[in-house]
């Protein structure tokens, strides 16, 4: 399976909004978004779970005008910082099959939190808004292995 993690783009400062579950996506985080996903061209996406929060769901909208995508955006509770741990954030991929490729949409701490379960790397590097990594993982072993990550200002990829 192929898993794309990715941290929402950027949001309207906390104090424009009248709570955390409302923020947007600013004007700029859009377009970020739009020329991340322009990159991956490659990528066949299969499903998307996404954060309920109002700016990882504007994420994941953009996310699924990929070309490519087919499937279904889901929410997914436990993608929120403050919701559960990381068995409830990964509970949605143990029941996928191993040739599926989705996409995880979330926040900072989360995230990365996600992807250094699954890539069984403590070091996993933090999330820039908008970045996007891809990482391997065997549904069956519950062993993956980081791919690439994509810088969303440079929009260069970073590969193992």
């Amino acid at each position: 399976m192929e898993i794309l993690l990715v941290r929402h783009s950027i949001a309207v400062h906390p104090n424009t909004s009248p709570s955390d579950d409302t923020r947007e996506l600013t004007d700029e985080g859009r377009r970020r978004m739009k020329r991340v996903v322009g990159c991956l061209s490659d990528v066949t996406l299969t499903r998307i779970y996404t954060s309920p929060l109002v700016r990882a769901v504007q994420t994941a909208e953009i996310l699924a005008t990929m070309d490519s995508f087919e499937g279904s955006v889901h929410t997914h509770l436990g993608l929120v910082n403050e919701h559960g741990g990381l068995q409830e954030a990964l509970a949605p991929i143990h029941k996928l099959a191993n040739h599926e490729t989705v996409a995880m949409v979330g926040h900072e701490p989360k995230i990365r939190m996600v992807g250094a379960s699954i890539a069984s790397d403590p070091s996993f590097a933090a999330f820039q808004p908008g970045e996007i990594c891809a990482v391997t993982y065997d549904a069956n072993s519950k062993q993956g292995e980081l791919r690439w990550r994509l810088d969303p200002e440079a929009l260069n990829f970073w590969r193992v």
